[in-house]
């Protein structure tokens, strides 16, 4: 097969696979599917990711280096992006945990 026609059959097979097998799947998807998907998006996920960050920091980081590890107050969250801080001699070192994205 040349490849214009190769590229050609392509087209074909994906313009087969959006308007029957996708149409198809998008179709059987009800509201509930819906609402399900953004509470677990929303609660589920956010929850795994507090739950998560307090064991980075609290289970692993704090032991590393040997120092206290306190939260950060609401207004620096707001205001720096800071979740956790360290104090040394009266001075702070901010933290944030943030999740590592999967390629």
């Amino acid at each position: 097969m040349k490849p214009k026609e190769h590229i050609i059959e392509l087209g074909k097979r994906l313009y087969i696979k959006i308007t029957e097998v996708i149409q198809a799947e998008v179709a059987e998807i009800t509201e509930q599917d819906c609402i399900d998907y953004m509470m677990q998006l929303v609660i589920d996920r956010t929850y795994e990711g507090y739950v998560t960050e307090i064991q980075t920091i609290y289970g692993q980081l704090q032991k590393i280096l040997g120092v206290k590890i306190e939260p950060a107050p609401d207004d620096w969250d707001r205001l720096f992006n800071v979740d956790f801080y360290i104090k040394i001699n009266n001075k702070y070192i901010g933290l944030q945990i943030l999740p590592t994205l999967l390629a």
